[in-house]
């Protein structure tokens, strides 16, 4: 290929690619057949802010002089994280008080103090050992009886080879009979 094809070729490619992209970028989102009917309607009211009773202060993350506070919706069972003196999701914490544990937030006009959530353990179920081997499977096999094992095996699949070319023979046989009779 010379020089001038190429060239050709990739101006060909850029000149394709900018009409595809002119006819596909001149439909307005509004027109769209592939957007959901209630697509060009404005959003919804935004959800109000928590009350204070379902939420919970549940943990604190510091990091040099930026100290951030998750505070849980339980009705929502969501939680978001705010630095202290700012807001998000209509809840704003006001002051963090390190040596005892509290918050104190703003939310839907009403200011609360929280105290750290407590973490709660329960005591697991009773550990039992892992069976053995032998407890799981049985005692292991000896030499002599896997031998015999094998024998059995190898004796069954044999009957069942012959069982099987039995009914291969008479259904071919009856299908012999059937082609004469017609």
């Amino acid at each position: 290929m010379n020089v001038f094809t190429k060239l050709r070729f990739k101006l060909a490619t850029v000149i394709f690619s900018a009409g595809c992209s002119l006819l596909l970028g001149s439909e307005s989102d509004d027109e769209s057949p592939f957007l959901p009917p209630d697509s060009g309607k404005p959003a919804a009211p935004s959800v109000p802010a928590p009350t204070l009773a379902n939420l919970q202060f549940a943990s604190v993350l510091s990091f040099g002089r930026e100290v951030l506070i998750s505070v849980f919706d339980v009705r929502t069972n969501e939680g978001v994280w705010i630095p202290v003196g700012e807001e998000a999701e209509g809840i704003r914490v006001i002051t963090y008080d390190p040596e005892n544990e509290e918050v104190t937030i703003l939310s839907a006009g009403v200011t609360a103090r929280l105290k750290l959530r407590e973490a709660q353990f329960t005591a697991g179920g009773l550990i039992r050992p892992l069976p053995t081997l032998e407890q799981e499977y049985g005692r292991p096999l000896t030499v002599k009886e896997q031998e015999t094992e094998a024998r059995m095996l190898v004796s069954d699949l044999l009957e069942i080879g012959m069982q099987e070319r039995a009914r291969q023979r008479e259904l071919r046989r009856k299908e012999i009979i059937r082609q004469r009779a017609n």
